[in-house]
């Protein structure tokens, strides 16, 4: 709810405004039907393939010989490999310096099934977080020599807008006022909490390890209330909405802690 759909409309917008023909020289790309659909457009994979589609030469030149713009939603559900396949498809049409590329996304949510995500280079590099980013870039180059050509393509492609390996390429606009929930302070604190892992409050301050599992028991409870009819069904799993957070690993992480 920070806006980033009205941020996509808004290159849309600004397209008509300057007279611009939106069909040739845009393309509003998503890696699933439902989220391309929210921001009309279609699929990455249907305009440039993935490692279950092989496009055609022909339909290449067809949709991208005119482009300008490739805005890429929900990126952060994209795959390494997948990303690479669709970027090197189109330079096989276009020069790289003849397209400017939007990847939005939010790098909380849930990462790519069966691939190796882009993650939360960008999100790391514009928040200072030289321990996360040292994590990250650790992790990649332990993998990196195992990758296949078309990861490499993707990550490639993806280092090219970070704002660290090329401060003149790239730029990060983080969007951290939720306009959709605005107003309602208890959920916003709630979710702050969860898409942190309960290490941030919703007003920026750490929150201290001996103090983490009272917030989780603060959000179980305030969640618990907003459960519509669970406390009519018999079985005790029903009784108490579950949490649920997007890594296993960091669930398991926080529980032990």
């Amino acid at each position: 709810g920070t806006g980033k759909s009205v941020l996509v409309d808004g290159f849309r917008d600004h397209a008509r405004r300057c007279g611009w023909n939106i069909e040739d020289r845009f393309r509003f790309t998503a890696p699933t039907g439902k989220a391309a659909q929210l921001i009309g457009g279609n699929t990455l994979a249907c305009l440039a393939g993935n490692a279950q589609y092989s496009i055609t030469t022909d339909k290449l030149r067809k949709y991208w010989s005119t482009v300008w713009l490739l805005i890429i939603d929900e990126v952060f559900m994209v795959g390494l490999r997948d990303l690479g396949i669709a970027w090197t498809n189109v330079l096989k049409i276009i020069d790289d310096y003849n397209i400017d590329v939007v990847l939005v996304g939010d790098p909380f949510q849930f990462g790519p099934v069966s691939d190796n995500g882009v993650y939360k280079s960008s999100f790391y590099a514009n928040h200072a977080s030289t321990h996360a980013r040292s994590v990250f870039i650790k992790q990649y180059s332990k993998k990196e020599g195992e990758w296949g050509c078309n990861r490499k393509a993707g990550w490639e492609f993806y280092r090219t807008f970070d704002p660290v390996e090329n401060p003149e390429q790239g730029c990060v606009i983080w969007l951290d006022k939720t306009k959709r929930t605005e107003g309602h302070h208890e959920w916003n604190a709630m979710m702050h909490l969860l898409r942190t892992f309960f290490r941030e409050t919703v007003d920026g301050k750490e929150v201290a390890t001996d103090d983490r599992r009272e917030k989780v028991e603060w959000v179980h409870t305030g969640l618990a209330k907003m459960v519509v009819g669970t406390k009519d069904r018999p079985e005790a799993e029903w009784q108490s909405p579950l949490m649920i957070t997007p890594r296993r690993q960091v669930s398991t992480h926080i529980g032990w802690e």
